[in-house]
């Protein structure tokens, strides 16, 4: 939206109370600014769904300009910089995102589909042993998914500690989300999201800086290792893919 309306000179902000992210967590990990105590309906402009222009990638296309990593806080990024190079400094690294827990249960189709970790990991180990990487580093909040890759990767594995989640523990809420709220109480819960979110992107970070690319299934966070990413990767497979088409599957 910012990128849309700049070329106007209309001030974007966000509306107090809008996100399930708290404000002050908004101003301090992200480029955004919370909309004015004064803000009201005769000075403002409340968009109340731009999720899905935002996933067509319709406003980058129609302002010129791309959804990157500038959304993140100067800081922020300068944190996740310094982290990268401590972790990762010159080594050749195979970045690995494997979506699951809520996906599963959430009846999800074509490329949203994931596949679990007995399906991907004999592509990961072909590209990981045929490339020669130095190590891998591992996106998942599915703790099965870990478990999985670590027995088979063990200490050639990177995994960014966060709280992680069982597909058994989804008989009682339907998203991680809904699952969160049924565990913790409110000020816990505030607590936990930040913690998790700052998690999140420090992992979809390292990922942008790896040298190839293996995802799981299309989601939010290989949409956004993409985006930090600007198209370095040097080669990249979406594991859902080579089951929709036979020439993949072939190759």
């Amino acid at each position: 939206m910012k990128a849309f309306f700049d070329r106007y000179n209309i001030i974007t902000t966000i509306e107090p109370g809008s996100s399930r992210y708290p404000d002050r967590m908004l101003s301090k990990y992200f480029a955004m600014n919370i909309a004015p105590e004064d803000s009201n309906e005769n000075n403002t402009v409340y968009i109340i769904n731009f999720f899905a222009s935002w996933f067509a990638r319709l406003v980058g296309k129609t302002c010129g300009g791309e959804y990157n990593i500038t959304c993140l806080d100067p800081d922020f990024r300068k944190q996740m910089e310094e982290y990268a190079e401590a972790v990762m400094g010159n080594k050749r690294m195979l970045g690995v995102l494997l979506r699951g827990s809520d996906f599963f249960i959430s009846d999800m189709a074509a490329l949203a589909k994931p596949v679990d970790a007995k399906v991907a990991i004999p592509y990961i180990e072909k590209w990981f042993r045929g490339d020669g990487y130095d190590g891998i580093v591992l996106a998942t909040e599915d703790a099965d998914m870990l478990e999985e890759m670590k027995k088979v990767f063990g200490s050639k594995l990177i995994a960014i500690a966060q709280e992680r989640y069982r597909v058994r523990q989804f008989e009682m809420a339907e998203t991680i989300a809904e699952l969160e709220h049924e565990l913790m109480d409110e000020e816990t819960y505030d607590i936990h999201v930040e913690d998790t979110t700052v998690n999140y992107f420090y992992a979809l970070y390292l990922l942008s800086r790896c040298d190839s690319f293996i995802y799981s299934n299309i989601c939010g966070g290989e949409r956004l290792t993409h985006i930090f990413n600007n198209g370095r990767f040097r080669k990249e497979l979406c594991i859902a893919q080579m089951f929709l088409n036979p020439d993949l599957q072939k190759k």
